[in-house]
């Protein structure tokens, strides 16, 4: 798009580009070119129409170092070549040097960005350390979600692109914004609590990268920007799986608390290849499963493979397969102890479910002991009188009196029964409240849920309590029935 720009003025005589620059903000050339010819209106035109809406085009035309005319609209076209023939050709000698500066000011729609020079977008990418081009994304991310750089550069020799999950470039020679990027939702927030949670990331913990925005899912032609992305990736990666990152400029501090703990100093630049390993390692630890686990087994398994800590830059590719090996040999034996675990909760609470028979069955005797006691008085009594030549009444005063007697014992033992199974119900939901409450940390809500069936107890606990009213009315009303008996009998002697 440029060069059909600059060939509007190319005709010039001694047209050469004097300087070049180009940053997120704009872009600026400029040429100097001895003698002055009008451009054509169309080619104008066109190079306004080709360039992206996001941008906007100034065209400076000055004379000797001193401004001039400025393009700004194609339709003004025919009032610039105008001024500068009145304004230029008036004061133009032979040694009068002209200067033509083009100058895009660029802005970010809808996510994209324009650079317009593949050599000076290159330049600012390779020329950022590690540190630099992390501020640089992070600030992008955060205020975008994603990003798709647009180079359009005629010099290119053939059309290009690389993404990752939130970061497109792609490179185009002829066309504007022909690729469509769609990136990849991701639950940034998600990673990076899982990430504090189990690593101690100091410095790092300031960005809201994560290494799915580097990790190339397409890789370009262009080597260097591929290394790049690489660095950051696997440098990422790290501070995601070690115990303790921090950066530096290029200069990373790494622990990792493995079977053997390993921790040690090196810089990004010492070499030019760095292990995808380490990312797949990252990707296995955050997707589904216990984070801790995988982590700590991950961490195990590293350290096993490295002496020493710039050994991790060369990380084996079977590494992974390692990792994912003890982690299944893990599995299978917590399975066994998870349904270990299982069928100790449920004897226990089968067993606290029989307790409640014996509960019942405690108290059941407990009437049974009472009846025992009057049948034995009552019986022993009458079996007395029948046995006896003494012709008085049937209860004497002093049999009265241990009636009573009896009939109070028996009340105040009702009482202490009814006492007592309360504070065994109490207990018996004290049990089994501390039980859920012991294995909610070894066990999942749901299979708390599962195994810990609230309905259930609640049944057991209502039996007991049911029981408990039945058999207390039966109590009483023996002790009632019997007590109105021996006071009826009582008036009938006449005391």
């Amino acid at each position: 798009m440029l060069d059909f720009l600059v060939n509007c003025f190319s005709s010039c005589r001694n047209f050469e580009k004097v300087k070049e620059s180009e940053d997120m903000e704009y872009y600026s050339a400029e040429f100097s070119f001895d003698k002055y010819c009008s451009p054509n209106s169309t080619k104008i035109k066109k190079a306004f129409d080709i360039l992206p809406q996001r941008d906007s085009l100034s065209i400076h035309i000055s004379m000797d170092g001193i401004d001039f005319v400025k393009l700004s609209n194609h339709s003004e076209i025919k009032a610039f070549n105008e001024e500068v023939e009145s304004q230029f050709l008036s004061v133009y000698d032979e040694e009068s040097i002209f200067t033509l500066q083009i100058k895009i000011y660029k802005s970010i729609s809808d996510n994209l960005i324009s650079f317009y020079s593949d050599s000076l977008f290159k330049k600012m990418i390779l020329s950022k350390g590690v540190e630099e081009n992390l501020n640089f994304f992070d600030s992008l991310i955060r205020q975008n979600g994603n990003i798709h750089f647009y180079i359009i550069d005629s010099s290119l020799k053939t059309n290009s692109y690389c993404y990752t999950d939130s970061i497109c470039i792609s490179w185009n020679n002829n066309k504007k914004d022909s690729m469509s990027f769609k990136p990849i939702q991701i639950n940034r927030k998600g990673v990076l609590d899982k990430r504090n949670k189990v690593c101690n990331p100091t410095n790092l913990s300031k960005y809201h990268l994560i290494p799915n925005d580097f990790q190339l899912t397409v890789r370009s032609d262009k080597s260097q920007i591929n290394d790049v992305f690489d660095k950051i990736t696997f440098f990422l990666s790290l501070s995601f799986i070690c115990d303790i990152t921090s950066l530096k400029s290029d200069e990373v501090s790494l622990k990792i608390n493995g079977y053997r703990p390993i921790s040690g100093v090196f810089n990004l630049e010492s070499s030019s290849e760095y292990s995808l390993e380490v990312f797949n390692v990252f990707n296995w630890i955050y997707s589904d499963g216990n984070l801790s686990d995988k982590i700590g087994l991950a961490r195990n398994i590293i350290s096993l493979n490295i002496k020493g800590i710039t050994d991790i830059l060369s990380l084996s590719s079977s590494v992974l397969g390692s990792i994912t090996s003890g982690y299944e040999i893990y599995l299978k034996e917590n399975v066994q102890q998870y349904i270990d675990v299982k069928n100790k909760v449920s004897e226990f609470l089968i067993n606290k479910s029989l307790q409640s028979t014996e509960l019942v069955r405690s108290f059941t005797n407990s009437l049974k002991n009472n009846n025992f006691v009057f049948l034995t008085f009552f019986m022993s009594y009458v079996v007395f009188r029948v046995l006896s030549s003494d012709n008085t009444s049937m209860f004497t005063r002093e049999i009265s009196y241990l009636a009573y007697a009896i009939f109070i014992i028996s009340f105040i033992y009702l009482i202490i029964s009814i006492i007592f199974i309360n504070m065994d119900i109490r207990r018996f939901s004290d049990q089994y409240a501390r039980l859920k409450l012991l294995y909610s940390d070894l066990l999942s809500k749901d299979d708390i849920n599962s195994i810990f069936l609230e309905d259930e107890h609640e049944k057991d606990l209502d039996y007991i309590k049911n029981k408990r009213t039945l058999y207390s009315v039966i109590w009483g009303m023996e002790i009632l029935v019997l007590f109105i008996v021996v006071i009826i009998l009582n008036a009938t002697e006449g005391f």
